[in-house]
Order: C-alpha cells, then sequence, then structure tokens
C-alpha cells in the first residue's frame, strides 16, 4: 500500500484547530512579540484598597479629559487604540506588561492622580480563532512532503474589554465592546501573511468599535 494516499487526510486532519490568542500576542508566529510575558487582572488596575466612594457617582467621562491608556500585555498601547480614544480624550500610554513584584494597593490610580490624569482606561483583547480545511477548494502542491494540501479557511473573533477607571475617586466600571468577526481563507505556503492581515483588520475594527462606546459613554 502506498502510505502516501492517507497522508493528505491526515495533514488536512491536523489542519483543524482551535486556538485563543491575546491582543498583545495575536500572530501566528509565536516570536512576532518577544516583549509578551502574559496579562495584568483587574487588580493590578483599580488596585485592592479600594475606597468607601459612593457608587452611584459612577464613572463620568467627558470630552477632552486627561487619559492614561494601558493595554494588557503590551509594551505600549496600540496605535489604533490610541488614535480611537484620542478622538474623544487627551491620552498618553503607559505599559501594560505585568511585573514580578505586587503593584501598589492602589493599583494604576495613584499613579495616574499624581501624573494630572482623570481617569485610566485599561483594556484586554481576546481572539478565538479557528481554522478548517475547506475540502472541495483547489489543492496546493507541497513539494517537502510531496504531498497535496487543501486551502484552510480560518474565521477569527476579537472579544474587546475594558476598564475605565476614576483617577480621583477610584470608582470604576467595565465596558465591553461588541465582539468583531472575520473569515479568511489561505494555504500553508501563505498563511503567516493571510492571518497577520486578519488580525490587524479584526483590530482596528475593535478599535473603532472601542472608540464609538467611549464617545457614546460621555456625559452631554
Amino acid at each position: 500500500m502506498d502510505h502516501r494516499a492517507w497522508l493528505p487526510a491526515l495533514f488536512l486532519l491536523l489542519l483543524s484547530a482551535c486556538q485563543t490568542r491575546s491582543l498583545s500576542q495575536p500572530y501566528s508566529d509565536p516570536w512576532s512579540n518577544r516583549t509578551y510575558r502574559g496579562e495584568l487582572n483587574d487588580w493590578d488596575v483599580v488596585g485592592t484598597d479600594l475606597p468607601q466612594a459612593d457608587p452611584s457617582l459612577g464613572v463620568k467621562l467627558r470630552q477632552g479629559q486627561r487619559v492614561l491608556l494601558v493595554q494588557s500585555g503590551a509594551v505600549t498601547p496600540d496605535a489604533g487604540m490610541l488614535a480611537a480614544a484620542r478622538e474623544h480624550f487627551a491620552v498618553d500610554g503607559a505599559t501594560g506588561l505585568p511585573t514580578d513584584t505586587a503593584r501598589s494597593e492602589h493599583g494604576l490610580r495613584g499613579a495616574a492622580a499624581r501624573g494630572g490624569y482623570d481617569l485610566v482606561i485599561a483594556y484586554w483583547g481576546t481572539i478565538e480563532v479557528q481554522r478548517d480545511a475547506i475540502l472541495d477548494s483547489p489543492a496546493a502542491w507541497v513539494p517537502i512532503v510531496n504531498i497535496w494540501v487543501e486551502t484552510s479557511e480560518q474565521q477569527a473573533r476579537l472579544r474587546l474589554r475594558m476598564i475605565v477607571l476614576d483617577a480621583r475617586t477610584g470608582n470604576w466600571r467595565v465596558v465591553e465592546v461588541a465582539p468583531q468577526s472575520s473569515t479568511t481563507a489561505s494555504s500553508l505556503a501563505n498563511h503567516d501573511e493571510q492571518d497577520s492581515k486578519q488580525m490587524e483588520a479584526l483590530k482596528a475594527a475593535a478599535y473603532a468599535a472601542a472608540g464609538a462606546e467611549l464617545g457614546r459613554l460621555l456625559e452631554r
């Protein structure tokens, strides 16, 4: 029996895969962000010494407030999110890399207040990726292993979540952004390139949606 006959089916089976990625490590290449070393948690941002503020005051967002923007897991926030936030606020970026030592009990609130910022906006992104072979697509030849490989389809969905923290009162709220989804096709030869394009498009859509959501929350 020619074992090459079942190699394509085996390879296609391996192509069906699910994975979850971080917004700060979004690409199929695991070395695309060598500074990535994990995520912040909520308490890194809001602190553990929560003030006895009146929760009915909530967090008030006003046009032109000074904002410290933090992307969990990234040295600096992505340019697209900075641009979206700057449509409403005066924004500076801060690192979102986790540290080996515990953060202040005040989280980022104390640092933001000392810097003259009104708000901290920290955000996290989770990307869910599903990749499946397209069985009726034209096959691509892979000479290294001498088999035919079908084109694969990749579906991806990005969920963006923000914490908006009042640097003066310590009040905070969670803001969920509508998930963004897309589908793309690729072969083994161009998968990394298509994957990168898909992730960039998803991030752009998510940042635009986040900016629109922040605008909707502004006091009129």
